[in-house]
């Protein structure tokens, strides 16, 4: 039920007694690639001092949330590792069980650390047998994705489709002076090329959110804002 008519608000400070909790974005809102953005830190310490529970809501899956949240403190905002909700968690809740001898083939950096999803994997890189063997694919960052990994991707699934799983659904990421590719960029274009389905999770996708209302206490939806 959205309102008919919007309401221009200056800044957070403005709308904080109409909402419980608020849903804050990382990229563009507390921080523009490795800069922070001027005043979010103490906006978010603001919310925190009127009793407001606040949430990050990240699509950050390339590292754990511990990293994340080095991240954030160097940036000064006050959160702790409770605060955060990551498209990653949202993955790692659902990743289905493989058969005995199968394994995930992961679009990931290499300081990723896929391990701690506890699964199967195998780094994808430039090895077509990797992705012929694969029971399914995770893609968590496309930072060290390449034009050619893609094509080994595109012809593997055209040979044999199989589960595809993305943990950042996000299409491009702002860098400050360019906007970078991110997996749902490339996990789109599989859609496109091949006709297959694909699972997303992060935002603006519901298990994200869902994962996001567990942790609020006791606050009605209509009383959450996402930023």
């Amino acid at each position: 039920h959205m309102p008919k008519k919007s309401v221009h608000a200056e800044n957070l400070g403005e709308i904080a007694d109409l909402f419980d909790a608020f849903l804050l974005d990382a990229f563009g809102v507390l921080n523009v690639g490795d800069a922070a953005i001027a005043g979010a830190a103490q906006r978010v310490q603001m919310l925190k001092d009127m009793g407001k529970q606040v949430l990050v809501l990240t699509n950050g899956a390339c590292f754990p949330a511990e990293k994340a949240l080095k991240k954030f403190l160097a940036f000064g905002v006050p959160i702790g590792l409770k605060d955060i909700v990551s498209s990653r968690a949202a993955l790692a809740a659902a990743i289905p069980q493989l058969a005995e001898s199968g394994f995930w083939g992961v679009m990931s950096n290499h300081n990723s650390q896929v391990e701690t999803f506890g699964i199967p994997w195998r780094r994808l890189e430039n090895d077509s047998s990797t992705y012929d063997a694969a029971s399914g694919f995770l893609l968590l960052s496309a930072l060290e994705w390449t034009d050619a990994q893609q094509m080994l991707l595109k012809e593997s699934l055209a040979k044999v489709p199989r589960p595809i799983l993305v943990g950042n659904p996000d299409i491009v990421a702002p860098r400050g002076s360019h906007l970078s590719l991110e997996p749902g960029y490339y996990a789109h274009k599989l859609c496109s090329e091949l006709k297959i389905q694909i699972k997303f999770f992060g935002k603006p996708f519901a298990n994200i959110y869902d994962l996001a209302f567990s942790r609020l206490y006791n606050i009605h939806p209509s009383r959450v804002v996402m930023v």
